[in-house]
């Protein structure tokens, strides 16, 4: 009787201390939030990312992965199904980032939001969760640049293996030989010069000196000239009444002179006319000059012809 005794109470504080560890656990936990279900969509490598992950928004720890599987569609996304608090302010311009844990190579998940304020909130449920898309990383994003520039490089290498072939190099060789020649004749050129250059500094001031007295010069003409502005402006005001004076006598001359002239003129021709006839007469009978003129026979039909 002892012995049953003894047994059901050893199981009366096993059974207790069972609940007791059920119930210091349950307050360990905290109170059960209430929890909404999203899909992150992602297009890259989660590697490090386990079901039962942290999920963390900006930082704040706000829920789990629950699942992780591929897309059956054939587009070769990776679905990650998580658990978030309500709490969360979830909008249309959440992303999320694959982050990684110090050494462990253990991942989580980092949500995000660099849209507005006031941004409509993202709709989700049990039966159509809702998508957050997953942007590449830092890592990856100098990983992809990284890539680049390698092969990049690669390529650079492959053209400059390329250029310095034997037969680029020895050109090479010759042109930067070619260099050296000009440089040393390059050389001896502004040595020679130097003198020159000496030579033209005395001329360069005496260019000076003589762009001074032709400046002077200049001033000194034109002074001359406003000194005889004043004197041409009068003789132009001479020169205009001088005009006046001669258009008057030019006009006198036609109405009263001229005729008179040209009277005299006509005389004189007339008398230049019977010198000239007296000439021929003097050249085919010089004795009429003592005699004078002889009157000629009469002829046929005249007065005292005798037909001798």
């Amino acid at each position: 009787m002892e012995r049953n005794a003894y047994a059901f109470a050893a199981g009366l504080f096993v059974l207790a201390l069972g609940l007791g560890a059920l119930a210091a656990a349950r307050w360990l936990e905290g109170p059960e939030a209430m929890s909404q279900p999203y899909v992150v969509v992602s297009k890259s490598s989660v590697a490090g990312l386990s079901p039962f992950s942290k999920v963390y928004y900006r930082g704040v720890e706000v829920g789990q992965v629950t699942d992780i599987r591929f897309a059956q569609d054939g587009s070769r996304e990776i679905l990650i199904s998580i658990e978030l608090e309500r709490r969360v302010p979830v909008t249309v311009n959440t992303y999320a980032t694959l982050k990684a844990q110090g050494l462990t190579g253990l991942a989580f998940i980092e949500l995000l939001d660099d849209g507005p304020v006031d941004a409509a909130t993202l709709k989700t449920g049990q039966d159509a969760p809702a998508r957050i898309a997953m942007r590449p990383s830092l890592l990856e994003s100098f990983q992809a640049v990284g890539q680049g520039i390698a092969e990049q490089i690669q390529q650079l290498a492959g053209n400059i293996n390329q250029l310095f072939t034997p037969e680029n190099t020895e050109q090479l060789g010759r042109i930067i030989a070619n260099i050296e020649n000009a440089s040393a004749r390059l050389d001896t050129l502004l040595a020679g010069s130097h003198s020159v250059v000496e030579q033209l500094e005395p001329l360069v001031q005496r260019g000076e000196q003589t762009f001074a007295q032709a400046e002077n010069t200049l001033r000194t003409f034109d002074e001359t000239l406003e000194a005889l502005r004043t004197p041409l402006e009068e003789a132009e005001r001479l020169l205009a009444t001088t005009s006046d004076t001669v258009t008057q006598v030019g006009g006198r001359v036609g109405s009263g002179i001229l005729p008179q002239l040209e009277n005299a003129l006509g005389t004189i021709a007339d008398a230049a006319d019977r010198i000239d006839r007296l000439t021929e007469n003097l050249e085919r009978d010089p004795p009429a000059l003592l005699w004078g003129t002889a009157v000629p026979r009469p002829g046929p039909g005249e007065t005292g012809y005798s037909g001798d």
